[in-house]
């Protein structure tokens, strides 16, 4: 009996002291939970199950408690919190359950990926440290607010020009942590190259992808850029480049105007254009050629063009230099896959006598002749009909200082054999020229004259050659009682003889007409028309080469006389001969005068009366400022 109280007081002892503590070890227990334990402890979640939250974001705190096989709280139990899914992270893994509470809490911060989270919360045994329990916390994580934009797909492609490259460029949006954002409308752009996209706006998707769909390039081989586009996301534009390389074996060949001759430092006439073709000959478009001079100076206007649909691309416009001789351009294309280049050559020419052939006339010009003397006397024909044998201007202020650029006589030659230049040809025929007085000719101190032709292939103005004299003072007085007009030597060989024309003044249109005598036969009528912004008209026509009929132009003194008379009505009959003029005009030093001078010609008088309003309308097209 006294062993068994001493026992019965040890035992007594024992409990109390387990008692007094709060800390109860698992271990002691013998029963355990099926596969973690035994059942006779169980870890119970207290906190909301499951929550939702943003990732990173830290969730309200975690709380259990430990329970024995009757549901009794168990204080100061060992508690494990593990974070088992998602990657995010516990403040203290290990926590004891409180001694007032039973209560074990924990704070769990979300992990940076989407989607379910998961921590578990195991009661330890404290002597072996495996769990006893097991209770688990889930969380489903969402995205962050939308903050970086990337390329995705479909940067730094090849595709051949006027073609959708391979992939379609595509973004991704995510948050900070890399999450997919869906719902994000971005903006896709072409900025360079040309072509297009099917999707300009669109809108990311579940994995926070949007795509520009087909990209197709533009049409010239070279660079292409997209531009992607969302306000306030860092990336932001994001640049796709694409290269667009054109078909391989294309060929490239003059198609026109090679081999044109125009006078120094004037514009072509037909613009150089070259053709691309493919080996087969089809025409290749939307090739970008370039055009460089590559000899005699000059300058282009236009040097990047692209083949149209016949493969053709054209020069702005070609200027040659200053100097005669040879001038080249080169046209030259490159795809990436295929290259070429052609030359055009042009030569930078001017003539003692330029021919202006493109209408009802053809004349031989030089400078301040019309024909001319020499072997081109008579080279003045209209119709194909010899109607002038020589002609030429008249300029000055009194019978000292005259300049007379053919004298039907023949004596008097005052201006010197100077470069005639055609400076066009389409859609009018210029020429240009700079006038030159010969040794002891005298003309106004100070003035400068030039002399230009204007002939057009089209009616209505295919019945008249317009000759612009312009008249610069650059002296340092003025020039006053100006006068200036045209001389001419009829020859009309309709009736096949020089000596049966008339000449009269035609009051109504304000000008000389020379006709056959047998005009019921003949009906053509030539004549000049001199056209200026001032200026009263003078007129004079006489019978010469026989007689003495040319003797009132046997001095300057004649000739002044004439110019400057005015208006003289006296028809004559014979080889015959026409003077008019405009004046008396004032050019003060550094300006100048504009005179024009028409040849003009019709099949009949009513044809001659349209030509003469055509050419005045031409003139005042031009107009009367010096160009």
């Amino acid at each position: 009996m006294t062993a068994s109280r001493h026992y019965l007081k040890l035992a007594r002892l024992l409990l109390t002291a387990v008692a007094s503590t709060p800390f109860v070890s698992c271990s002691e227990h013998s029963p355990t939970q099926p596969g973690v334990g035994g059942a006779s402890f169980a870890i119970v979640i207290l906190s909301p199950n499951p929550q939702t939250g943003q990732v990173g974001s830290t969730l309200p705190p975690l709380r259990v408690q430990a329970r024995d096989a009757k549901g009794h709280v168990l204080y100061g139990e060992v508690v494990n919190f593990v974070v088992t899914g998602g990657g995010g992270s516990v403040f203290a893994p290990t926590v004891v359950t409180d001694v007032n509470t039973g209560v074990a809490q924990e704070v769990w911060t979300l992990g940076p990926v989407a989607g379910p989270q998961s921590v578990e919360a195991r009661l330890i045994d404290p002597g072996t440290g495996n769990p006893l329990s097991v209770a688990t916390f889930t969380a489903n994580a969402t995205a962050a607010p939308a903050t970086l934009i990337s390329a995705q797909a479909g940067n730094g492609q090849t595709a051949t020009v006027g073609s959708a490259v391979p992939i379609s460029p595509a973004v991704l949006v995510t948050d900070r942590f890399a999450n997919p954002i869906a719902g994000v409308t971005v903006t896709f752009a072409v900025t360079g190259g040309g072509g297009s996209v099917v999707n300009p706006s669109q809108a990311t998707g579940a994995n926070g992808i949007a795509s520009a769909g087909p990209w197709t390039l533009g049409t010239l081989a070279g660079p292409n850029t997209l531009t992607v586009t969302k306000v306030g996301l860092t990336g932001s534009p994001v640049t796709f480049t694409a290269t667009a390389v054109g078909p391989g074996g294309l060929n490239i060949a003059d198609y026109r105007g090679d081999g044109q001759t125009q006078g120094p430092g004037s514009t072509l006439s037909i613009r150089p254009a070259a053709q691309v073709t493919d080996l087969s000959g089809h025409p290749a478009p939307g090739v970008q050629v370039t055009f460089t001079v590559t000899a005699g100076g000059g300058s282009i206007i236009g040097a990047s063009q692209v083949t149209d649909a016949n493969g053709i691309a054209t020069v702005g416009n070609w200027t040659l230099g200053a100097a005669t001789g040879l001038n080249e351009l080169q046209a030259a294309f490159n795809t990436g896959t295929s290259r070429g280049y052609t030359v055009f050559v042009a030569s930078g020419r001017c003539d003692d006598v330029a021919t202006v052939n493109v209408n009802e006339f053809n004349l031989a010009l030089s400078s301040g002749q019309l024909p001319s003397n020499g072997v081109n006397a008579g080279r003045g024909f209209f119709e194909g009909t010899q109607v002038i044998f020589t002609g030429g201007p008249i300029y000055g202020t009194d019978a000292d200082h005259l300049v007379i650029g053919a004298d039907v006589r023949g004596v008097f030659q005052d201006v010197a054999t100077t470069p005639v230049c055609v400076v066009g040809t389409t859609p009018v025929h210029h020429t240009f020229a700079q006038l030159a007085l010969v040794a002891g000719a005298s003309g106004p101190p100070g003035l400068v004259t030039t002399q230009e032709s204007f002939a057009a292939s089209t009616s209505p103005d295919n019945g008249y050659v317009l000759l612009r004299y312009v008249f610069h003072n650059a002296g340092a007085a003025s020039i006053s009682n100006f006068f200036a007009g045209f001389v001419t030597d009829w020859d009309l060989l309709f009736d096949g003889t020089a000596s049966s024309d008339a000449v009269t003044f035609n009051s109504s249109l304000g000008v000389g007409e020379v006709t056959e005598s047998a005009m019921a036969t003949y009906p053509q009528v030539l004549g000049l028309v001199p056209i200026g912004a001032a200026g009263n008209i003078s007129f004079r026509g006489w019978a010469g080469a026989t007689g003495n009929g040319d003797d009132i132009v046997s001095t300057r003194a004649g000739y002044f006389s004439l110019l400057s008379g005015g208006i003289n009505t006296t028809a004559a009959t014979g080889d015959v001969r026409e003077l008019m003029g405009l004046g008396p005009l004032t050019i003060q030093p550094g300006q100048s005068v504009v005179i024009y001078i028409a040849i003009v010609g019709g099949e009949n008088e009513s044809a001659f009366s349209n030509n003469v309003a055509a050419a005045r309308r031409m003139a005042a097209t031009l107009g009367f400022a010096a160009p």
